[in-house]
């Protein structure tokens, strides 16, 4: 998910090398276009030497499209795992006291552990979680997988066991 950012911001930097021009009411600014904005440039940014030309304009409407088509395929396998995930019910076993408030709590980190003992990988900042779980009960935490597509999992925190001695 990272590399589609990482991919647009490549793009972004080779179209305001390829696709400069000067604007023809005002000759004296010139204009970066990128995706139909045009942007002045800062003081000495930019390269009268490369102009836009219908090749330079070809290859990043390819780029563009290269973009959308990695957009569309990463987000189409987010909302596949983010099915998956739907049915994944994750158990947490803590010590409590009277009032059912934790010692301690259930963490993002404890999630995604839970969650790679059921055989899915995810990254630890993915977890949605405000603050860490510190009472019994049933939870749903959102698990952010891509930019439009977010999924729940549904956690149970329930009280350990006393031991008798």
């Amino acid at each position: 998910m990272a590399g589609s950012r990482w991919m647009m911001w490549i793009v972004g930097v080779v179209s305001t090398v390829l696709f400069r021009t000067i604007e023809p009411k005002s000759r004296t600014y010139p204009r970066y276009l990128w995706q139909g904005f045009a942007v002045v440039p800062k003081k000495g940014n930019w390269d009268p030497e490369v102009e836009a030309s219908n090749a330079n304009k070809a290859v990043v409407e390819q780029m563009k499209s290269s973009a959308v088509r990695r957009f569309a395929a990463e987000k189409g396998e987010a909302e596949n795992l983010g099915k998956q995930l739907e049915a994944v019910h994750l158990e947490f076993h803590r010590k409590a006291g009277e009032k059912d408030h934790l010692f301690g709590s259930v963490t993002s980190s404890d999630i995604v552990d839970a969650l790679t003992h059921k055989g899915f990988t995810i990254d630890r900042r993915k977890i949605q979680l405000d603050e860490p779980l510190k009472s019994i009960g049933e939870f749903e935490v959102p698990v952010k997988l891509h930019r439009e597509v977010t999924s729940k999992v549904k956690v149970t925190v329930a009280k350990e066991a006393e031991a008798t001695a």
